[in-house]
């Protein structure tokens, strides 16, 4: 598997060279965009409605909504302002797995030493494992900074990138200002309920349903067969919780 990124590891005087691997990968189904005639992939122009022409993408301007207007910006203006790569994760601080905001975590990946920083890396990974704290720093990827976390995982340690407060949505934003407040029976109903559904988590006891879904049409639609549509049930609305909690209750 080839890495994305090589760098060091920097806390203190300790220098860890390490080696970055994409942790996750996105298993979504895709489709293209046809032409209903020719059934060829669209191509999609740059196209400038006040000129009603196309344009070449050689020649296309960065501009920056600003106060109403358009700031335009020249590709060596915004090279000038790509920070320089230090290839140098360095660690300002350890803290505690609750310390990191849950919408905060970002993209995942796996942290590999390098030639040479196998004792440190070894070391590290035993203390963050011991400690259950979660190194936060700051490091250059792909000319931007990321804030970043890095904690032990199995017999490894993973990277993490982390959200600025800014695109962190605050979530009052969303809600009414004034919730319903549950009866005691419902209350103690719902504990009933949750306590007869936990269980542990194993990812591997689910699967894509709809990626499985296109998969077989594809199959069918492979070998000519004829494709029947089923009709797509509504979700009812609960009307009585108690009902619905006591039903629930029963069915487990």
């Amino acid at each position: 598997m080839r890495s994305t990124w090589k760098g060091t590891i920097a806390f203190g005087l300790v220098t860890i060279p390490v080696k970055m691997y994409t942790a996750t990968r996105d298993s979504s189904i895709s489709f293209r965009n046809l032409c209903p005639e020719h059934l060829v992939p669209l191509k999609y122009l740059k196209w400038c409605p006040e000129g009603n022409k196309e344009i070449e993408y050689h020649s296309i301007k960065k501009g920056y909504e600003a106060g109403g207007k358009y700031i335009v910006f020249e590709q060596e203006e915004l090279d000038s302002l790509k920070p320089e790569s230090t290839h140098t994760i360095d660690i300002d601080k350890f803290v505690d797995p609750h310390d990191v905001p849950q919408l905060a975590y970002d993209s995942f990946y796996y942290l590999s030493p390098d030639t040479g920083g196998e004792k440190a890396y070894a070391l590290l990974h035993e203390i963050l494992t011991l400690t259950g704290k979660i190194g936060i720093g700051r490091v250059i990827l792909w000319n931007k900074e990321h804030i970043v976390g890095i904690k032990s995982y199995q017999r490894g340690i993973t990277l993490f990138t982390l959200r600025y407060t800014n695109e962190i949505v605050d979530i009052n934003q969303v809600l009414p200002e004034e919730l319903p407040e549950a009866s005691e029976r419902e209350r103690e109903l719902a504990g009933t309920l949750l306590e007869k559904m936990s269980g542990h988590l194993n990812l591997s006891e689910y699967e894509d349903r709809y990626r499985k879904a296109v998969e077989e049409l594809v199959e069918k639609k492979l070998k000519g067969e004829s494709i029947t549509i089923g009709k797509i049930e509504e979700v009812k609305k609960t009307k009585d919780i108690l009902k619905a909690l006591e039903e629930s209750i029963e069915a487990r």
